[in-house]
């Protein structure tokens, strides 16, 4: 039976561990991931919408192929253009009504799954934006000579303006040019156009469909830190009422609180470490692509920092629990214990001990006599 008891104990003990780091493992992506709010603020505080642009530059002057861009990306003139027409209020704006749209189909407040992106705008401006920056380019340059051809004529790179055609012929050119790219081909981006293939492969589904599972998952998620938080308090007792001494089933209940804050201490300080290892290997020199490394890193050092700030109070609530459950147990045990007595002496004892003599005994007055002055 004793054995039966331990093993009971130990496994539930076991069990316990597992539930208090779930618990808090739970609570943490309930206020973070689980949280539109949260997410929101992880783009603003990493500056993600004004590292936006910068990055999509990089990619645009490193890109090759078909996609490539026949613009200068790197001068100055059209980068500042580019940011003033999908500046960060407008990108804010786009982002948090795709994620409301994206939350309020997971939590059941909206039917259908409806993310529309709409570029149409800063596309148009970025269009006339480099319309400008030709016109004003091409009406500085000199005439070119008679006979010089100009069916390629590049108003961003020429050196002269051929005599056919206007700076502002040049400058409609150019928005021309652009807006038969395939850059932004069709800058409305909706959930109900994102097609894939299904898994036989014999045809396709929208987005809704596929995200079907992901959207079950967060519905039946969301109460889980409750559950797993009443769990734990039934392992708890469990371990306490299966065990021979109550006092020591309290003790243990106290080591395996400590020893889950302890392993959510090291959760703690691994983020931390996690993420300067991040730091150092994605670092601006490391990399090709330094802006877009950069970008990375500061939106995911903001993430880490917020799961650690939600983690924290686990850390300390589940060591200041369990070292007081461990010190308590053990005061209230020395309190219960016994307290020695002093052996009492048996009769032989008593029997062999020296008896006082008659002068000595307490009370009485001893006179000194001569007889025994003379005697001493």
């Amino acid at each position: 039976m004793n054995g039966l008891r331990r093993f009971g104990v130990g496994l539930l003990a076991t069990l316990l561990t597992g539930l208090l780091y779930l618990m808090a493992g739970t609570h943490v992506g309930n206020s973070t991931i689980r949280s539109r709010d949260a997410v929101k603020s992880w783009f603003a505080q990493s500056n993600f919408y004004g590292q936006a642009v910068d990055v999509a530059l990089e990619k645009a002057a490193t890109s090759t192929g078909p996609n490539k861009l026949d613009i200068p990306v790197n001068d100055p003139g059209i980068q500042a253009i580019a940011k003033e027409a999908f500046n960060a209020p407008f990108l804010q704006q786009t982002v948090e009504q795709a994620l409301d749209a994206s939350y309020g189909w997971l939590d059941g407040s909206k039917p259908n799954l409806d993310v529309k992106v709409d570029l149409s705008e800063p596309k148009n401006k970025l269009a006339e934006g480099l319309a400008g920056f030709v016109t004003n380019r091409v009406s500085s340059l000199p005439v070119c000579p008679v006979g010089t051809d100009f069916s390629n004529f590049d108003g961003y790179n020429a050196t002269c303006r051929p005599s056919a055609i206007s700076a502002q012929q040049a400058g409609e050119l150019a928005k021309q040019n652009f807006l038969n790219m395939d850059f932004l081909k069709d800058p409305v981006i909706s959930s109900a156009n994102i097609k894939t293939v299904d898994k036989e492969g014999s045809g396709t589904i929208n987005a809704q469909e596929k995200l079907e599972g992901v959207k079950t998952a967060y519905q039946q998620t969301g109460s889980a830190p409750v559950v797993l938080a009443v769990l734990s308090l039934l392992a708890a007792a469990g371990i306490v009422f299966l065990s021979a001494d109550k006092l020591k089933g309290v003790r243990r209940v106290g080591i395996v609180l400590l020893t889950s804050g302890l392993l959510l201490l090291l959760t703690y300080v691994g983020i931390g470490a996690a993420m300067d290892a991040v730091s150092s290997r994605y670092g601006q020199d490391n990399v090709s692509t330094p802006k877009l490394a950069k970008m990375g890193t500061d939106l995911v050092g903001v993430v880490a920092n917020d799961i650690k700030n939600a983690l924290f109070p686990y850390v300390l609530w589940f060591i200041l629990l369990g070292s007081a459950a461990i010190i308590t147990s053990i005061v209230l045990k020395k309190r219960t214990e016994p307290h020695e007595k002093k052996p009492e002496h048996t009769e032989a004892e008593k029997l062999e001990a020296p008896k006082p003599e008659k002068d000595d005994v307490p009370g009485e007055k001893t006179v000194d006599t001569p007889e025994k002055t003379k005697k001493s």
